[in-house]
């Protein structure tokens, strides 16, 4: 896996035969996917090789709840190909992976998806287009978010960390308070062996994850900020994304691993002025800005004067202690 290009013109040309496309035309699977079903999987790799000797993972992994699919669903139909060109233009051997995530502990038939990492733009579609929309989840508020968290702390092989000392990037969304633990049962249900013998605390395999990812939760607007922001500041910080829009979790993305990586000069005004100069809409680039900002702040890219003054204008649902994400 991870051979071939990203081809920018053919990517956009896909999403743009999809554009007027409902989200049941777009994701047609009716059961997990066999490629995607996590059943025997040892590990997923992001590998150098001579055509990509310098890569760099990211990953998706996408909550595929009934509150859920208008992501995917901009993803396959608008916002991919930006995302990839945005993410390429920082690390151009970058390789992405998509997964999903459901309920594993209240019925859900397919609560793990785990694609592969890929270079070329069809191979990336393809594996977002398998996942299977599920619309399930259950009613206690809390989805299994900790699969994820599993598969990239334990189950992920990168070279850009194992040769380079690089960390990945990973990208979790939902709008649902993670579960308190990694259930040993429901892991080894899925995997099809024996690959724990008890539960993992929540606080751990985040810190395992974070130890190989810069990890982010994108909530996809300050509605449903109100249920679960708390509990994911509570755990990973400012790492914890509020959004404004579910539609802007590709730009948000780009953007933070931009920042992250330190790519991008400058503060967070400099980011929103150069979003407007590309073309982004200035209500866009201003909702980005917002997003960013907390987590901006832990990192020191606000600008003191002027970025950080704007904190007292975020939306209820967003206040927090800045904190940032200790291993990170």
């Amino acid at each position: 896996m991870g051979a071939g290009n990203w081809g920018s013109t053919a990517a956009r040309a896909r999403t743009e035969t999809r554009a007027a496309m409902p989200v049941q035309t777009v994701f047609t699977a009716r059961g997990v996917h066999p490629s995607m079903d996590p059943r025997g999987i040892l590990f997923r790799e992001s590998r150098d090789s001579a055509e990509h000797p310098t890569t760099r993972a990211v990953a998706w992994f996408l909550d595929v709840t009934r509150s859920m699919d208008r992501i995917p669903h901009a993803l396959a139909t608008r916002t991919l190909p930006d995302f990839a060109d945005r993410v390429l233009s920082l690390f151009p051997h970058a390789q992405i992976l998509f997964g999903a995530v459901g309920d594993g502990e209240d019925g859900d038939r397919a609560p793990w998806q785990i694609g592969q990492w890929e270079s070329s733009d069809h191979l990336v579609d393809q594996w977002l287009t398998r996942i299977f929309l599920e619309g399930g989840g259950g009613p206690n508020g809390e989805e299994s978010y900790d699969l994820a968290l599993y598969f990239l702390a334990r189950l992920a092989r990168i070279d850009c960390l194992e040769k380079r000392g690089l960390k990945g990037y990973a990208f979790l969304t939902g709008d649902e308070r993670p579960r308190k633990r990694v259930s040993a049962r429901v892991v080894n249900q899925l995997l099809g062996r024996q690959e724990l013998a008890a539960d993992i605390p929540i606080e751990q395999i985040i810190a395992e994850a974070a130890e190989k990812f810069h990890l982010f939760y994108l909530i996809p607007d300050l509605r449903r900020a109100e249920d679960c922001a708390s509990a994911w500041r509570g755990l990973i910080g400012e790492h914890a994304i509020c959004m404004e829009s579910p539609d802007d979790a590709s730009l948000v993305g780009a953007e933070l691993i931009g920042l992250t990586d330190g790519t991008y000069s400058g503060t967070l005004t400099e980011m929103k002025r150069r979003l407007t100069d590309q073309g982004v809409d200035k209500k866009v680039a201003t909702r980005i800005y917002r997003a960013m900002l907390p987590y901006a702040m832990t990192i020191g890219a606000a600008e003191p004067t002027r970025d950080v003054s704007d904190v007292r204008d975020l939306p209820v649902a967003r206040q927090s202690g800045i904190r940032r994400l200790a291993a990170s």
